[in-house]
């Protein structure tokens, strides 16, 4: 996730957030926030709001990426 999270910013062209990220990373902070901030956790751990932000969007595009895992799993059964 960490390593998805680090290309994603840098596609996106924010080298800086990125390499922030990745010092953040290093020293756990972004790990714990994260895992605090799932929403099984949210009412029993402090959290920033980005982890809250990041949660729910990966929440919104977890649909849309199962279809393509599908769609893409049922082309490479159709090939064989």
């Amino acid at each position: 996730l960490a390593l998805y999270v680090y290309e994603y910013l840098l596609h996106v062209g924010a080298q800086k957030s990125a390499q922030t990220f990745l010092s953040e990373l290093r020293s756990g902070r972004v790990f714990w926030d994260l895992y605090c901030a799932a929403p099984e956790r949210r009412d029993t751990c402090e959290h920033s709001s980005e982890a809250k932000a990041f949660h729910d969007y990966v929440m919104l595009l977890m649909p849309a990426m199962m279809i393509r895992v599908m769609n893409r799993h049922s082309k490479d059964e159709a090939a064989m």
